[in-house]
């Protein structure tokens, strides 16, 4: 199984994943404490990716880290989507 996706996907997309598995992640619904927990700086990052887009290896780090949610419990197997299926879900809330 490759995990190493080619996704790319806006800031406002990436804040919506994090609140919407609140409870499942270790951030807490906060985009700041992600970027904290994955060595980006707090301030610049979500700065940044708000202007730019969410690099690459912020999504693979997301959707690993919503993988690990699933094995270990945390997401049921009929609420974890790919990438491109809560993209579509975000676009239609």
């Amino acid at each position: 199984m490759d995990f190493n996706i080619r996704f790319s996907g806006d800031y406002q997309f990436f804040k919506w994943i994090i609140k919407k598995y609140k409870k499942e992640l270790p951030y807490n619904g906060e985009i700041g404490i992600y970027t904290e927990d994955n060595f980006y700086s707090k301030n610049n990052s979500t700065w940044f990716w708000a202007e730019r887009g969410v690099p690459t290896r912020a999504w693979n780090s997301l959707y690993k880290d919503l993988i690990m949610a699933r094995l270990m419990g945390r997401i049921k197997e009929d609420q974890i989507r790919t990438l491109e299926e809560l993209e579509e879900e975000f676009k239609n809330t």
